[in-house]
């Protein structure tokens, strides 16, 4: 019998996730750069709201990006629901609560930069 395909358990670029209906859909669980510098590159403080990209600490160990889904929790409290894995035709496959001080909020330039450069690489391999 031939042998089954394992998909990776890593998730990967593709052409569905770049044209996803979450505006940062390409950056979603995508590593965030290690060279980045609090207070230059991202904040910790701020306003969130829907649709912002947001970095979060993972159980890997790493820091990715997601993308905040909405308000959670009770009016009072700083919770909310971020996007952190994409489906293949890029809507949300999992989310979790976090809070807020908990999200890096990247800077508006340093993150269109670092989405330019991983759009760049995927458009290479299509």
């Amino acid at each position: 019998a031939p042998a089954r395909e394992v998909p990776s358990p890593m998730p990967q670029l593709t052409q569905a996730n770049i044209q996803s209906t979450l505006p940062w859909g390409v950056l979603i669980d995508t590593v965030c750069p290690p060279t980045w510098v609090e207070s230059t590159d991202y904040t910790r403080q701020g306003k969130l709201q829907p649709g912002d990209l947001v970095m979060v600490p993972r159980s890997d160990g790493t820091t990715r990006f997601a993308q905040v889904r909405r308000k959670a929790g009770l009016i009072w409290e700083d919770l909310w629901e971020v996007v952190v894995t994409l489906k293949p035709d890029g809507s949300a496959l999992a989310t979790r609560i976090e809070e807020g001080v908990m999200l890096g909020r990247p800077a508006p330039a340093a993150a269109e930069t670092h989405k330019t450069s991983l759009m760049q690489g995927v458009e290479a391999v299509y």
